[in-house]
């Protein structure tokens, strides 16, 4: 019911946030897991984004990690990132980001899955001593369509727990994905599809329209 009602608003957008910045976007995430034990995996994330319809870099990410197996449906993970920044100057700027998280899967069957992430995310912007924490919060539902394709919705809400000089505290984003993943080799999947990113902490509020591209290997 959230995402219905989340979709229904989509729909209104032009009338409700008339003085929302809008951007076409190209985002690609390409993550890497390698199983170290029977309870214990690796993982590293790289993350380049464009914006002003993918034709002027925006950032890239990169964020490697440790994650433990709590039990057949709970992982426990946590790690670092550093992230690169482009202005419209092409300047670069700096941050770097301590994270943990947990993820569970709460319903699986035949047709489809549900999963949850809760995240924190402690970052450092360059030439600020302060701490910035935040909480990301998603939800995954997957449905199988057929022996090859998965339906996938995806929403994720960002909330910022204190203030610092570059980040005041309270609801920061939402993100909305609707896509369609399908397994390209044995150990490879490929997710593909739209993404709308709210981000209220900007002004004006920023709504961007994203193509995403999700690419997950195991080894």
């Amino acid at each position: 019911m959230k995402f219905i009602i989340y979709i229904l608003l989509l729909a209104i957008t032009n009338h409700v946030y008339a003085e929302v910045e809008r951007d076409d976007r190209i985002w690609l995430t390409y993550q890497a897991d390698h199983q170290l034990s029977s309870n214990l995996k690796a993982m590293i994330q790289i993350q380049p984004y464009w914006r002003y319809e993918g034709v002027h870099r925006d950032q890239i990410t990169i964020r490697p990690g440790l994650y433990y197996q709590f039990s057949n449906t709970v992982y426990i993970g946590g790690g670092y990132a550093y992230n690169l920044g482009f202005n419209n100057s092409n300047q670069h700027t700096h941050e770097q980001r301590l994270w943990e998280d947990i993820s569970a899967t709460l319903l699986d069957s035949n047709s489809y899955k549900v999963q949850e992430r809760t995240r924190f995310e402690h970052r450092q912007f360059e030439h600020q001593g302060e701490i910035s924490t935040g909480l990301r919060q998603l939800i995954k539902l997957s449905f199988q369509l057929s022996t090859d394709y998965t339906a996938i919705i995806t929403d994720e809400a960002y909330f910022n727990l204190n203030n610092t000089a570059q980040v005041k505290s309270g609801f920061d984003q939402n993100r909305l994905f609707l896509g369609v993943g399908r397994k390209i080799l044995t150990t490879t999947n490929l997710e593909v599809g739209y993404l709308n990113q709210y981000v209220a902490i900007s002004t004006p509020d920023r709504m961007n329209h994203v193509i995403a591209i999700n690419i997950n290997q195991s080894f």
